[in-house]
């Protein structure tokens, strides 16, 4: 069951990573005046998920309004630029606490989370259990 658990987690996020690979080639929605694509901005938030990103900062990078890019990001990827980061850090959280050795307080701030109990609150949303819980299953003792 800990190989079967350990490939399903695995697996969760090269799916994700290849449901977007395959979207950005087969659309490329590209915005009015020559504006970014969504698969530009997309590969951008995929580079960049553990920095401070807002969407107004990004809709000024990409020359874009925010309320463009924010329908342009749900149209590509069918879900809000708000839940896509919060998915992508909880990913990535995923995968650095198969390494006991890195604090959970700090992978809290390595994915780009600012404040640990929201850290721990979205963690648990998308897995049902705490970020310790899940360490203490996926991780051989």
């Amino acid at each position: 069951y800990e190989i079967l658990d350990e490939l399903l987690l695995r697996s969760e996020t090269k799916i994700l990573t290849y449901f977007i690979e395959l979207i950005s080639n087969v659309t490329n929605i590209e915005g009015i005046s020559g504006k970014a694509s969504a698969a530009a901005i997309v590969e951008y938030i995929q580079e960049n998920y553990n920095a401070e990103l807002y969407l107004d900062s990004l809709a000024e990078r990409f020359n874009t309004t925010p309320k463009y890019l924010s329908k342009m990001l749900k149209q590509y990827l069918g879900i809000s630029f708000k839940t896509y980061l919060t998915q992508l850090r909880i990913s990535k959280a995923e995968e650095l606490l198969l390494d006991k050795s890195i604090r959970i307080n700090d992978i809290s701030k390595e994915v780009g989370f600012l404040n640990h109990s929201s850290f721990i609150r979205a963690f648990k949303l998308k897995n049902g259990i705490s970020p310790s819980e899940y360490r203490s299953l996926h991780t051989k003792k």
